[in-house]
This record gives C-alpha cells, sequence and structure tokens, in this order.
C-alpha cells in the first residue's frame, strides 16, 4: 500500500523535473538560435499573408527560388540549388511545380545538351514582379514595428552575423 507521504514525494519530484525542463526551455528561448528561428518563422508567415493578399500561391521557399530565376535567367538546377541553399531534389520539386504553373520553361544548354537550363515565362515574370510587391510590404511591416534606427542596426548586425557565420563555416 502507497502512503500519502510517497505519493507527495513523487509529486514533488514531478514537479521538480517540470520546473527544470521549463527552465531549460527558457534558456532555449533566450538563445540566438531560437530567435533568429522565430523571427524567419514570422517573418515567412508575413510573407505568406502578403503574398496571398496578391493571389500569389507560392510558399516563402518558392517565392526565393522564382525570384532567384527571375534575376538569373540561364541557370542550370545545380546552380540554382547553389544560389538558394537546397538540395537538387528539393530543387526539382520545386522545377516541376513551376512547369506545371507554366512560371518558367527548361532548354537544351547549347554547349552541353545534357544540362537543362531554367528560363522565366511571361506568367513566372508577371508573379516575380508580384514577389517584389511582397517583400516591399513585408519590409514595410516590419520597419513598422521598428523605428528606423532599430530597423537599420537589426540589419546591420545581422548582416555582420551571417557573414562571420559563413566564414567560420567555410574555415
Amino acid at each position: 500500500m502507497v502512503n500519502i507521504s510517497t505519493i507527495h514525494i513523487f509529486a514533488f519530484q514531478k514537479l521538480l523535473k517540470m520546473k527544470n525542463q521549463r527552465n531549460a526551455y527558457s534558456d532555449f528561448e533566450q538563445s540566438i538560435f531560437f530567435q533568429v528561428s522565430l523571427i524567419t518563422k514570422c517573418i515567412f508567415h508575413l510573407a505568406s499573408k502578403n503574398a496571398e493578399s496578391l493571389n500569389i500561391n507560392l510558399n516563402p521557399n518558392q517565392l526565393h527560388v522564382l525570384f532567384t530565376i527571375y534575376h538569373n535567367q540561364g541557370l542550370s538546377q545545380q546552380e540554382l540549388a547553389e544560389i538558394v541553399e537546397r538540395n537538387k531534389s528539393s530543387i526539382q520539386r520545386t522545377i516541376q511545380s513551376f512547369l506545371k504553373k507554366n512560371l518558367i520553361k527548361l532548354y537544351k544548354d547549347k554547349n552541353d545538351k545534357r544540362k537543362n537550363l531554367i528560363a522565366i515565362t511571361p506568367a513566372g515574370e508577371k508573379i516575380s514582379l508580384a514577389i517584389k510587391k511582397v517583400i516591399h510590404r513585408t519590409e514595410n511591416d516590419i520597419k513598422q514595428i521598428l523605428d528606423i534606427e532599430q530597423y537599420e542596426e537589426y540589419l546591420t548586425l545581422s548582416k555582420a552575423l551571417a557573414e562571420r557565420l559563413n566564414n567560420k563555416i567555410l574555415n
């Protein structure tokens, strides 16, 4: 038979464990890793909302890929994957989706017939121009939250951190 004091000890131990888990999570919430993930998620949701308001049925990753194609006509799928830092199979799925929506077309490289190059279609160009609006609207939404000094400081710090982290990765 279990007595009351055993139950109290068990409950106390469980509460202590939960408190320690909360503290560990609280420490995680205070990390740059968590905060950058949260900011990225929020900006992606905001961009999705802005894209939706312009009847653009692409997720933020697809917006990025299509906008990259728009500004870099004639890329191979491998080059595109490297620029947007996604794996080739992910890019292939996105390319197939864009082809079905008639946003891009593929054509053979004149020098290497095995290589397919990517070009934007008129429909893709129209969406790309709308993506510019999405980017501007999202930036303006952020500028309404932060004052100009905070915005510029955040941008400067973010660029410096990205550059330094990239250098660390490469070395």
